[in-house]
């Protein structure tokens, strides 16, 4: 009789770059002959890959290693597994605070996945902490995300050693993966039937330093549009102060990279800054947003910025919510500094109290949803192109993005009026926006000659 095989499940946390892991290991396990199950309850061994980036992300990964841990004793649950960053960053102590847990991976560990679920079927323990700079990059993937697009990791690592941020300590230095295995995996992606290729790293426009001597990120965008038919290119994660001429030019040139661009500041003040170590300062902020928006007034620039950081004064935050004002981003993430441990900041004096970081938030987020209606207002009778995502039956309408939403992360363009068969998701398709209900947009099918569409 064939042995029954072992059902395993996975769990991920955190960021697109964090779920990537996640493929690898699935498609090393596949590769091994385990079953993959999307179902917990049926799962032999589940295998949770977390994130440890801020407080939240931390308690949301011990969170979910004890909901885990109460299936292995009220389900056919018999191990479970953690890996990823939280491992990285407090390695053993994690088997001794949670002795739950079966076995533990770190980032530099994760091709060990297949070794790791043999020990736990045979009721062994199994540890692997090493430095992040171990784990090869690349590898084949068992893609998790919707048929019609996928994320591809460029680099991994951090070199920018922004004083608040814990990444280079959990994921190491920075590393370019050769433009030759981005070629071809950007190839494989498309024989999936993959719409939208989304860059992304730790810091996507210092790709190619480390290996070519120099930022080779519009060379690599450029590549892969001439080597695919891929119709959407999408890059997040740039920053500022290496917006280069050659990538402000494959934006203006490039049709298939879309006009959408995330480039976090974190602040405006240069003295706050300087403490973050976030490089170029006020200067490059401005400079490479004034160019940006340049290119296109289509031009959509997503953002992020921290509030409450030490020592930020009330003059300080005032001169980051006239700037967020006056630079009216289309996207724009808002995060309370969070005290990471073994960080510069950590140890920083002038810690802002919780009430006060809340205020300030609270004063950042309502002035953008402001600026939100606005801008969303301003795209009442725009026709754009979008890529359907799905139809919802309870709206009786299909759910799509254009051009300037990210997944996950951004809004959705909601379509009335259209068939429920009229559409699959991958497909593109042109609308006229009508209307807008918080962040997302609604529109109807186009089908008008008059107009060119303007997006």
């Amino acid at each position: 009789m064939e042995k029954k095989k072992t059902k395993v499940g996975f769990i991920s946390l955190g960021c697109s770059k964090n779920l990537m892991d996640t493929e690898v290991m699935l498609g090393e396990l596949n590769s091994a002959g385990y079953e993959i199950t999307p179902e917990e309850t049926e799962a032999d061994i589940i295998i949770l890959n977390t994130c440890s980036f801020i407080k939240d992300a931390k308690t949301e990964a011990v969170d979910n290693i004890l909901d885990i841990a109460w299936l292995k004793d009220n389900a056919s649950l018999k191990g479970l597994i953690v890996c990823g960053c939280l491992v990285q960053r407090y390695g053993e102590e994690i088997l001794s605070e949670f002795p739950e847990v079966d076995a533990i991976l770190s980032v530099g560990a994760i091709h060990e996945i297949a070794d790791a679920v043999k020990a736990v079927e045979n009721g062994e323990k199994y540890v692997s902490v090493k430095p992040p700079e171990q784990a090869s990059m690349g590898g084949d993937r068992i893609v998790t995300t919707p048929e019609h697009y996928a994320y591809m990791k460029i680099a991994e690592g951090c070199d920018n050693r922004c004083t608040y941020c814990a990444i280079p300590n959990i994921r190491g230095k920075f590393r370019s993966r050769p433009m030759e295995d981005l070629i071809k995996e950007a190839k494989d992606m498309e024989k999936l039937g993959v719409r939208e290729l989304i860059l992304v790293a730790q810091d996507t426009t210092r790709y190619g330093q480390d290996l070519y001597g120099e930022y080779k990120l519009a060379e690599l965008i450029h590549s892969i549009s001439e080597q695919t038919y891929i119709p959407w290119i999408r890059v997040l994660y740039c920053y500022p102060d290496k917006i280069t001429e050659e990538l402000l030019d494959e934006f203006k040139n490039n049709e298939r990279l879309v006009k959408y661009i995330d480039i976090p500041i974190q602040h405006i003040n240069d003295d706050v800054l300087k403490k973050m170590n976030r490089h170029g300062g006020k200067e490059a902020i401005v400079s490479s947003i004034k160019k940006l928006r340049g290119i296109s007034p289509y031009m959509t620039i997503r953002s992020t910025v921290i509030v409450g950081f030490p020592g930020e004064t009330e003059e300080q935050f005032s001169e980051l919510l006239a700037y967020l004002k006056e630079a009216r981003f289309d996207r724009l993430g808002v995060f309370e500094y969070s005290k990471e441990e073994g960080t510069p900041a950590e140890k920083f004096k002038g810690q802002v109290s919780k009430e006060k970081k809340a205020e300030r938030y609270k004063a950042v987020t309502e002035q953008q949803a402001e600026i939100v209606d606005e801008l969303n207002a301003e795209k009442e009778g725009q026709i754009v192109k979008v890529l359907i995502e799905g139809y919802d039956p309870v709206s009786e309408s299909y759910y799509s993005r254009s051009y300037a939403d990210a997944p996950e992360i951004d809004g959705k363009i909601y379509i009335t009026g259209a068939p429920k068969n009229a559409f699959s998701p991958g497909d593109f398709a042109d609308v006229k926006i009508y209307a807008s209900v918080d962040c997302d947009l609604v529109a109807e099918i186009y089908s008008g000659s008059k107009h060119k569409r303007k997006i």
